[in-house]
Parts: C-alpha cells; sequence; structure tokens
C-alpha cells in the first residue's frame, strides 16, 4: 500500500513510517486537533468522524487518534521485533 500523505511503500498499513511518527507527536501535543469533527472532517483512512479525536494534517486531510495509534503500534512493534 502506499502512504496516504507523501505515496511513499507503507508495506501493509496506511502510513510511512515517517508520517505515521509525525501524526502521532501531532496527537500527543494536541497540535492541529479538531474540536468539534462533523461529517466534513472525516477520517481520510477509516472515514469515520463521530468518537473520534481527529487531527488535521494541512496536506493530505484529516486523520483519527485510533488510526494514529494503529499506525504507531505497527511501526513500534516492527523496531521492537528487529532489535530482537
Amino acid at each position: 500500500m502506499e502512504c496516504f500523505v507523501c505515496s511513499k511503500n507503507s508495506g501493509e498499513g496506511y502510513l510511512c513510517e515517517e508520517h505515521a511518527k509525525i501524526l502521532k507527536k501531532m496527537l500527543d501535543e494536541k497540535k492541529g486537533i479538531v474540536e468539534s469533527p462533523e461529517w466534513m472532517h472525516h477520517c481520510v483512512i477509516c472515514s469515520e468522524y463521530q468518537n473520534r479525536v481527529l487531527v488535521e494534517y494541512t496536506q493530505a486531510g484529516y486523520f483519527c487518534d485510533r488510526d494514529i495509534n494503529e499506525e504507531w503500534n505497527r511501526y513500534s512493534s516492527i523496531s521492537l521485533k528487529n532489535s530482537d
């Protein structure tokens, strides 16, 4: 698959490692957070907006906390496997 932000190969996920890190940092630092998301703010990965924290990434749209964390965890688990 290709990263939803930059189109680099992202393996089996939706974000490349670089953009997973950037979006996770934005989420953790509460930068670009949409306070009261509506349908027009839906996540570009899962299309959801209800019961989600959305981060606006200007170049590519909105990403929800669940998908950001899922992608972050995917890369974290790869790093742990490679360090064994």
